[in-house]
């Protein structure tokens, strides 16, 4: 099994974390919809930073694969089709 901590290549952990994620939910681990921790919970579950976590929610969100509503927290999504943005 893989650590979590481990790194990617380039050796950001952010990325490593989005990437594990985002695993979760394109493998239906994690359901379109359903609510994440809250990103201090994650912070604390990956042993990161809250502005590494955070970084790692950003690129998820780049990706198209979570929301965050503030005050409500972070939530899953499918990609839109066709949605191929760098």
């Amino acid at each position: 099994m893989v650590s979590n901590t481990e790194t990617n290549s380039l050796g950001l952990r952010y990325v490593s974390i989005a990437d594990n994620l985002q695993q979760q939910i394109e493998s239906g681990e994690v359901q379109n919809g359903e609510r994440l921790p809250s990103q201090h919970e994650m912070a604390k579950q990956f042993g990161v930073s809250l502005t590494t976590l955070r970084s790692a929610v950003d690129l998820l969100e780049q990706r198209g694969l979570v929301r965050s509503a503030h005050g409500l927290g972070t939530f899953a999504q499918s990609p839109e089709p066709g949605n191929d943005t760098p």
